[in-house]
């Protein structure tokens, strides 16, 4: 993950905001890992929380969708060396 970095035009001296990645129920805890809360019974907040995670992965899953129809390059693994590219 990218060292954690002000973003372009935020203000001096802001709060360290990480980078992190949206997930399923199915991928383990990490820190730069956001999941949904499990269960059915949950908090109001908890299913608000939810509901704007899974915009959010809506999102990015309909942009990969896109450019995976624009470049066929994204419908297959994309083989290289992370310092390369």
């Amino acid at each position: 993950m990218p060292a954690n970095i002000p973003l372009p035009h935020s203000p001096p001296n802001p709060p360290p905001f990480p980078y992190a990645s949206n997930g399923d129920k199915a991928y383990p805890l990490k820190p730069f890992l956001v999941k949904p809360y499990c269960g059915n019974n949950i908090p109001l907040e908890k299913a608000i929380f939810n509901y704007h995670h899974s915009s959010a992965r809506s999102t990015v899953e309909n942009a990969f969708r896109i450019l995976a129809q624009r470049w066929r390059i994204y419908r297959r693994v994309i083989i290289g060396n992370p310092a390369n590219v």
